[in-house]
This record gives structure tokens, C-alpha cells and sequence, in this order.
């Protein structure tokens, strides 16, 4: 079992695929800072989110899941992937939907 088995089909091809931002010096895009279009360090913020929202969608547990991409990402910690990870409403939504669930069940016990 390889590293990338953890990463979904989505984010593998964000991360594997240079052609994913040929397009952007086409539509003008530049950072102003490099000159240049987005570059793949610009993506790892949406790799980051994505694939937690993947880990949600597939019912994985994303903190037993999250040294996955600690590892993809080359960070030596957890706590420095988490800096990636936005809260965009879906993800948020996802991770309080898993909660109220873990709630009820508890509840129930």
C-alpha cells in the first residue's frame, strides 16, 4: 500500500498532473509576488481541504487519516497540515454533520 492509496482520484490529479495549470498564464492570471501563474505550492491549501472533504464523503475518520497527508505535504508534524486546511462551508458542514451524528450516538448509550 503506497501513500497516494489514501488521496483520492480528485486530489491525486491536482498534485500529479503539471498540465492542471498551463491554462492560467493563458487567462492572464500572475502572482504578483513571483511573476508567474499559480504554482503547484499555490494548491497545496485546496489539495489540503479537498482531500479532507473526500475522507468525510468516504466515511473515513479524517484525524486517523490526517498522517496521510501530513506525509504527502513534507511536514514533520500534523499540527503544521492543519495550518492548510480552510474552512470553506462544505467541509464545515461535512465535519458538523459527522458531529451531530457522534452526538446522537452517544446520546443513545
Amino acid at each position: 500500500m503506497t501513500i497516494m492509496q489514501g488521496v483520492s482520484a480528485a486530489a491525486r490529479r491536482v498534485i500529479t498532473s503539471p498540465w492542471s495549470l498551463r491554462p492560467s498564464g493563458f487567462a492572464g492570471l500572475s502572482d504578483q509576488k513571483h511573476g508567474v501563474g499559480p504554482r503547484i505550492h499555490d494548491l497545496r491549501h485546496t489539495f489540503a481541504v479537498q482531500t479532507m472533504i473526500d475522507w468525510y464523503r468516504e466515511g473515513l475518520d479524517p484525524n486517523k487519516e490526517m498522517i496521510k497527508l501530513t506525509t504527502i505535504l513534507g511536514h514533520e508534524s500534523a499540527s503544521h497540515t492543519y495550518w492548510y486546511i480552510k474552512a470553506i462551508p462544505e467541509l464545515l458542514e461535512l465535519a458538523s454533520r459527522r458531529a451531530e451524528l457522534s452526538l446522537r450516538r452517544e446520546a443513545r448509550q
